[in-house]
């Protein structure tokens, strides 16, 4: 069976299409990503009108591209776009009403145990930690915990903190200074000491393809990255001559959120003592087809096995 599942958060809306098997096994098909840096449009701690209008203008592209894939089900999954908002209830009434979407609410703790489900593989890695920085959150797990005691959601992530600390593409160096205060005040208190790191999410893999530029890496099916060379990519991120051409080759529709995701990144390997990083290509969207598959979990999706599918819409 052929199934999509749509990620809304605030910082963007993320598809991914993929194939469960008939071991369930799960296939990965296809994946896009929008942004859409909705915290410009939340005031009083409620999304504007013409926010949750842009919200359903995506959406309804992404159940296009979901049709044009041929999945038969597409389940929608909130992660941070409900989150510290006063008017939830109205977003998913006119989510449901003007395209008839569900939307299936993730808390934090939710959220990370699907990021932990989606990467379980990597538990037999010694003394590992799972780090994702999304938009607006960050969440980090202890691999070797499989009863979920020590994950941890933190309140920032890669475009939150470009948003209120960055006022042009790059930070300078007094906001750099900033963003590691914050985030080192916010993993101040969790206890980190890891060996290896497992990194999940494209703003991670945005750091990745970076990495294995500066050091001409091949392709391969295992990403790594060591943490004394990766220590040594501040020099070109650093660099206003070079960063530049760096990022738009790896990364054009993430400038602004680079430096922050790096920055964020390397205080919290700092902490931690990882000498060794892994990249998945796993996250939450994954995380929660795994649990649909394993346990049965009776979510609402939409049906589009029914939907006319021309490839123009």
């Amino acid at each position: 069976m052929r199934v999509a599942v749509i990620d809304f958060s605030k910082s963007s809306l993320s598809l991914l299409v993929a194939e469960v098997n008939e071991n369930r096994s799960i296939e990965s098909l296809f994946s896009t990503y929008t942004p859409l840096q909705l915290g410009e449009y939340i005031k009083d701690k409620k999304l504007s009108q013409r926010g949750i209008d842009k919200v359903i203008e995506c959406a309804r592209k992404l159940i296009d591209t979901s049709a044009y894939f041929k999945a038969e089900r597409l389940y929608a999954l909130s992660t941070t776009l409900l989150r510290k908002v006063d008017n939830k209830d109205k977003i998913k009434k006119e989510i449901k009403n003007k395209i008839s979407l569900t939307l299936i609410n993730l808390d934090e703790r939710k959220e990370a145990l699907a990021l932990f489900s989606a990467n379980e593989k990597y538990c037999i890695l010694p003394s590992s930690l799972l780090i994702s920085i999304g938009g607006n959150s960050t969440e980090l797990c202890n691999l070797q915990d499989k009863n979920g005691e020590n994950m941890h959601s933190l309140p920032f992530g890669s475009a939150m903190l470009s948003r209120e600390y960055v006022k042009d593409v790059y930070p300078d160096k007094k906001e750099e200074k900033k963003i590691s205060s914050l985030v080192r005040k916010q993993i101040k208190d969790i206890p980190l000491a890891f060996e290896n790191a497992v990194l999940s999410g494209d703003n991670l893999y945005s750091i990745y393809k970076i990495y294995a530029d500066y050091y001409q890496l091949l392709p391969q099916s295992e990403m790594m990255m060591q943490m004394s060379k990766l220590e040594k990519l501040d020099q070109v991120l650093s660099d206003k001559k070079k960063r530049s051409p760096m990022i738009i080759r790896n990364a054009p529709d993430r400038m602004h959120m680079v430096i922050p995701t790096y920055i964020a990144l390397m205080e919290i390997l700092k902490k931690a003592g990882v000498t060794t990083m892994i990249i998945s290509t796993s996250g939450v969207k994954e995380g929660f087809l795994k649990e649909i598959i394993s346990s049965g979990l009776d979510a609402k999706y939409l049906a589009l096995k029914d939907m006319k599918n021309e490839g123009k819409r």
